[in-house]
């Protein structure tokens, strides 16, 4: 009777594991309306097909035309986005408040610019 149990519930969390698995887990629905971000699974995407995947290829063709974020450089190969500017005395791109710090000057896009010789 003790082995016929413990199969039982060895069966029970097997087909548990597998469930969860194939299915993503267990959520909430609350959980899904409080977090925004978190994207509801789609049956029809659970399986890849001949329509999901073109769809994939096309999403990854028009994500090819988008700018890729940190590739804004400037004619001295400085990135914007990550607020390096160039620095003529330098000779480099520098991060302002990094620079000032280093340099021991006011923090101020003037007191940069005079320094830089910009």
């Amino acid at each position: 009777m003790f082995q016929n149990n413990l199969l039982f519930r060895f069966t029970i969390m097997v087909s548990l594991l597998i469930g969860m698995s194939l299915f993503g887990g267990c959520q909430k629905p609350s959980d899904t309306a409080q977090n925004p971000t978190s994207q509801a699974v789609n049956s029809n995407q659970s399986t890849p097909t001949s329509s999901n995947t073109a769809s994939s290829v096309e999403s990854a063709a028009s994500n090819a035309s988008m700018p890729i974020t940190g590739a804004d450089k400037d004619a001295k190969g400085c990135i914007a986005s990550a607020g390096f500017i160039w620095c003529n005395k330098e000779n480099q791109c520098v991060q302002p408040w990094e620079y000032a710090a280093s340099v021991a000057i006011p923090n101020t896009e003037e007191s940069i610019k005079a320094y830089c010789r910009n």
